[in-house]
């Protein structure tokens, strides 16, 4: 029986120093994972409810509604439970079976959408979500597009990073994170860049997501946008709660390198970590090889998820 002393074990996740046998740079992980339901996305679920509740924007047992590639979807469907609310989850079919059935086990009710990079195709989930929003009188909880996203990174995750690095008298040099919705890398990086404003922020994106070609050439390419098969990080289309001002660079990965990236996370550093954790690893990985080697370099990667919600 879920009860709400799990809401208490949300954040407060510690950063821990990996290991790194290419040369002398500092490596560090925020581990996520860590969190009740295994990723990151409880603190935002629980972070736009309690906003909901505290300032009455929603009913008694009134429905929530969400799109998710499956980590919102199973946060929402644990904290939801808690306190009452009926949750409807959208997910594409690429979705693994392991989050649908998390999702499932809370007692969400779970549409399964097409894949498809089409942000104007009503079967996609983000569409069906809005759908059964208007049907049911249910509230969307929009994480593409909620400015509490990033709100709440930038006041939890992304201060407990900062009060870490202030603690250890350390310099943040490079934080590396994916951007799906966008919550985590933006709230973070502003919060970071407040006090370290020297930063470097880069973002692993995958090959077939809109924020490549928008940070560098200032808008879409038609063709380059399509379905790959990592869930979690990218987006066909750009989120509202995305902030590319706070990003300093954008590095495609491919789903065979965010894979690779999950497998040496686990093989070097003993962390069982999902896709976009893999991404983040991946890329730091390449960006500590190219390094110079004069100085000692601190790197921050967040692992976002627990691996065993995927198959590999």
């Amino acid at each position: 029986m879920l009860t709400k002393l799990m809401l208490s074990l949300i954040g407060k996740t510690p950063i821990i120093k990996l290991k790194n046998t290419i040369n002398n740079h500092n490596l560090y992980a925020k581990c996520e994972w860590l969190n009740p339901t295994g990723s990151i996305k409880d603190r935002v679920a629980k972070y736009i409810l309690e906003d909901l509740i505290n300032n009455k924007k929603i009913l008694t047992n009134q429905p929530l509604v969400e799109a998710s590639s499956g980590n919102m979807g199973t946060s929402l469907a644990a904290i939801g439970k808690l306190y009452n609310h009926p949750v409807y989850i959208t997910c594409p079919a690429k979705t693994g079976q392991i989050k649908r059935e998390m999702i499932k086990s809370f007692g969400a009710n779970l549409t399964i959408c097409k894949n498809t990079a089409d942000y104007r195709d009503k079967d996609f989930y983000v569409n069906k979500a809005k759908e059964i929003a208007k049907n049911i009188d249910g509230i969307l909880i929009n994480q593409y597009d909620n400015q509490l996203n990033t709100e709440c990174h930038y006041k939890t995750t992304g201060q407990e990073i900062v009060n870490y690095f202030l603690t250890q008298s350390f310099n943040i040099d490079y934080f590396i994170t994916v951007g799906g919705s966008g919550g985590t890398i933006s709230g973070c990086a502003k919060k970071i860049k407040e006090i370290y404003p020297q930063t470097k922020v880069i973002m692993p994106d995958p090959k077939g997501s809109v924020y490549y070609d928008i940070f560098y050439n200032g808008a879409p390419i038609k063709e380059n946008i399509h379905s790959y098969k990592v869930e979690g990080p990218g987006n066909p289309v750009f989120c509202k709660s995305m902030k590319l001002s706070y990003i300093d660079e954008i590095i495609q990965f491919s789903d065979d390198q965010a894979i690779q990236g999950c497998l040496d996370l686990s093989n070097e550093q003993g962390i069982y970590a999902g896709h976009s954790s893999g991404a983040n690893y991946f890329v730091a990985k390449k960006l500590i090889e190219k390094l110079p080697q004069h100085k000692s370099y601190n790197i921050l990667i967040m692992v976002l998820d627990s691996g065993m919600k995927y198959t590999f």
